[in-house]
């Protein structure tokens, strides 16, 4: 096991009509493992005490999209059932997380959860009030059990929004949202993989694009 546990301030993060509080992030890692989580994870680690088990046992207990199960006032139920990974839905407490567990070598977890810190941290993104990271809770990787857990979003994805033909938008909002796309992509895209509106949600309300499912390029 590692032997020691760093953390570092991280910025904001905002759950529901809570105002954004400065939480920090915890990080441990060997060549085996790597775990990192949030102060407010810790939290409700601590007030929802059969959470850690529940999540060990998500892909073992849950197999068919829909199916759910509670334990200890623990709700968790499987949304998407993929090759590559797993989707899950949580709810602890008045908390909604969701849950990813990753099947793949080398992306996920641990790696994920980092990979959204080092975005969340650019610099650059103070400046563009109209972008922020999803928040994420825990990272945690152990040989092929990789788990990442962020806030739960009622949004629709960018893309599906940019282009649903059901319910098109405003053209001049569309070449809005095309220039902030581009824009993003020149500034990250050669740092981070998988890095499109497949994996941005869109908030028409606030006019937000929010980041999710970002991984570190491997140079």
């Amino acid at each position: 096991m590692p032997k020691k546990v760093e953390y570092k301030e991280g910025y904001g993060i905002n759950l529901g009509d809570i105002k954004p509080i400065r939480d920090r992030v915890f990080t441990r890692e060997n060549k085996t493992r790597g775990l990192g989580y949030t102060e407010l994870f810790k939290k409700l680690v601590k007030e929802n005490p059969g959470l850690i088990s529940a999540l060990l046992k998500l892909d073992d207990e849950l197999k068919i999209e829909g199916q759910s199960f509670e334990e200890n006032g623990l709700k968790a139920r499987l949304i998407l059932k993929k090759s590559s990974c797993d989707f899950y839905e949580l709810a602890a407490g008045g908390t909604k997380l969701f849950v990813k567990v990753d099947h793949r070598s080398n992306n996920g977890g641990y790696s994920e959860f980092v990979s959204s810190k080092q975005l969340r941290d650019r610099p650059e993104l103070e400046d563009v009030p109209w972008v922020e990271v999803l928040d994420y809770y825990l990272g945690y990787t152990k040989g092929n059990k990789k788990i990442f857990i962020s806030r739960w979003r009622d949004l629709v994805i960018l893309k599906e929004y940019l282009y649903n033909r059901d319910c098109p938008i405003d053209p001049a909002e569309r070449e809005d949202l095309e220039n902030k796309i581009a824009y993003l992509k020149s500034r990250f895209m050669g740092q981070f993989a998988d890095f499109n509106e497949h994996n941005m949600f869109y908030d028409p309300q606030s006019r937000k694009i929010i980041i999710f499912d970002i991984e570190l390029r491997k140079h």
